[in-house]
Formats: structure tokens, sequence, C-alpha cells
């Protein structure tokens, strides 16, 4: 027969380790960073109250149309990450297709500043993050054949420089 002893032993190992476990695996999961931010938007309308996970952080133009900067901005880690935005001509929500997951590995080092996140949002409601070490967002490839496409009389001049691959 089994002492008390050996029966509340393995049951106190388990108590006292199951609050590290699982304290682990969500400090690890999820960190708050601050980062310079900003949007491009790629579609033919303008943008507004775009928001990552329900906090906004305003509009952008048409066709490369870019937000001011926002410096030093508070996010989580982790994912997935919701973002969000208004047509301007209907004023429909429109629900990015895709999740956006902000991961510190993403992160450029060595810059002189805080890194730069930016939300590019496409005509088909998909979205894509990309981050430079403290200068601004370039257009990404992508992007670039939309503008392309678009005409040298929607967009901005054109060719655009390709972000470093």
């Amino acid at each position: 027969m089994r002492s008390r002893r050996q029966f509340i032993q393995p049951l106190a190992a388990l108590a006292l380790l199951s609050p590290w476990v699982c304290g682990a695996a969500e400090s690890s999961a999820k960190k708050i960073i601050k980062l310079t931010f900003g949007i491009i938007n790629y579609t033919d309308h303008t943008v507004y109250d775009v928001a990552l996970n329900g906090r906004g952080y305003g509009l952008a133009p048409p066709y490369f149309g870019m937000v001011a900067s926002m410096l030093l901005i508070p996010f989580e880690t982790g994912g997935p990450q919701k973002v969000t935005w208004r047509h301007a001509a209907t004023g429909d929500v429109v629900v990015g297709k895709n999740p956006l997951f902000i991961r510190e590995e993403d992160m450029p080092r060595g810059g002189k500043s805080a890194p730069y996140m930016c939300i590019h949002i496409y005509p088909d409601a998909s979205t894509e993050l990309s981050y430079t070490a403290g200068e601004a967002p370039q257009p990404t490839a992508r992007g670039i054949a939309l503008l392309k496409a678009a005409g040298p009389q929607k967009g901005p001049a054109l060719p655009l420089p390709l972000p470093p691959q």
C-alpha cells in the first residue's frame, strides 16, 4: 500500500511546475515593443480608420499613399494581428483577409532609431508587414507591380527603388 507521502509528492511537484511551465510559454509568446509606424495604401481609394487589433492609426491616400510616421507606438508581439480599415467611398469596414504577426526576430538590428514597421494594404484586401532599421518604409515588390499596372498618371513617379530581398 502506498504511503501518504508517496501519493502527495508527485502531485505537489506537478502543482509547482504547472504555473512555471505555462507562464514561460506565455511570456515568450508576447512582449510589448515600441516601433515607429506607417501605412502604405496600394488601392485606388483612400483608406481611413486603419486599425491593428482595434487600435486606430490613421489613414492613407490611394496609389502608394503613405500616412505620416507615428513614433514609438507600443505593439504586442505574437499574433495573429487583425487589420481593419474603412473604404473612403463607401464607408464600409474592410477586414484584412490574412492575419499578420509582429515577431521580434523579423525586426532589423543596428539602426540608429527604433525599427520602422509598415502595414501595406492591397486592393484584394490582403495586407503585409515590412520593417526597416529606422528609415522610411519602401514599397514592396508586389506594390511596385500594382503601381506600374495603374499607370504613371495614378501613382508616384516610377521607377521606385525595389526593397532589398
